[in-house]
């Protein structure tokens, strides 16, 4: 009897684990049939993946391709610009460079006082002679150069404007009946010293041929200021002194050009380059 019980209790628990275990064995197949489909997937999109790399891989060799032979194009036509601008790309930024110096020295003769620019009226000049040189070369016609050419000769423009407007840094004196140098310059409104009369002397070597001979009617410009490329002879001084002085040459073996410079002036008081006179305004270049 107790046989029977313990085969009907095995039996029992037999059916109870075949029950229990069967639906975790139906799970786990519906899992990995999922991950199965999921793989396959992404398989697939791995492979589509690797198509379009090689896709693209071909393009970029195609791109490439282009690229160079676009830039052998663009070496090409360069080649032809610079022959054409007689240059080269460094020639260029150096041309460029040069207008855009004297861009900046224009700029800073504009920032003068009315008085200072009109005694450096001379670097008016020399700026529009440097701009008609740089301006006719032939790498002018770069697109750059030719933008930077036209502000430069708006400036130069204005610059000319202004200086006519300019204050000049003198007096002027009208001769009258009965005057000579030594007078005029001893008169307090001039120099208030007679031994001055060689500065007017040497202003107005235009209208004085003969320093003992002038005429009423005549205007002399009486300068109380030496301007920037003068020099005024003080006494002790002679043309090597002169050259030797670090504001002049500083070179002593410069004499022989401050003496051509200043010819007419030394030749006109004493015919003797060795002899020279305090007062004297000698120009300096």
């Amino acid at each position: 009897m107790k046989s029977k019980y313990l085969i009907l209790t095995l039996t029992a628990l037999l059916a109870v684990c075949i029950v229990g275990v069967a639906p975790l064995s139906a799970q786990e197949k519906v899992k990995y049939g999922d991950y199965l489909a999921q793989l396959q997937e992404w398989q697939q999109r791995e492979a589509a993946a690797q198509t379009r790399i090689a896709q693209l891989e071909s393009e970029i060799a195609e791109l490439r391709a282009r690229l160079d032979e676009l830039n052998q194009q663009i070496d090409t036509i360069m080649d032809d610009v610079w022959r054409e601008l007689g240059t080269t790309e460094q020639g260029l930024q150096n041309y460029l460079s040069e207008l855009r110096r004297l861009k900046s020295t224009i700029e800073g003769l504009l920032n003068l006082s009315s008085g200072d620019l009109y005694r450096r009226g001379d670097e008016v000049d020399g700026a529009g002679d440097r701009l008609s040189e740089l301006s006719g070369r032939t790498a002018a016609k770069h697109p750059d150069a030719h933008s930077l050419i036209d502000e430069i000769n708006n400036l130069l423009n204005r610059l000319r404007d202004a200086l006519e407007n300019a204050s000049p840094p003198f007096e002027v004196y009208t001769v009258s009946n009965g005057d000579h140098l030594w007078k005029i310059s001893k008169m307090p409104s001039i120099y208030n010293d007679p031994f001055q009369w060689i500065r007017i002397y040497t202003k107005n070597r235009d209208m004085i041929k003969d320093p003992n001979l002038i005429f009423p009617g005549q205007d002399f410009k009486i300068f109380k200021d030496v301007l920037d490329n003068e020099h005024l002879v003080v006494r002790g001084e002679y043309l090597s002194k002169i050259a030797g002085l670090p504001q002049v040459y500083n070179d002593p073996f410069k004499w022989n050009q401050l003496y051509e410079l200043n010819k007419s002036v030394i030749e006109g008081t004493s015919n003797d380059a060795n002899v020279i006179y305090p007062h004297m305004i000698f120009i300096i270049r």
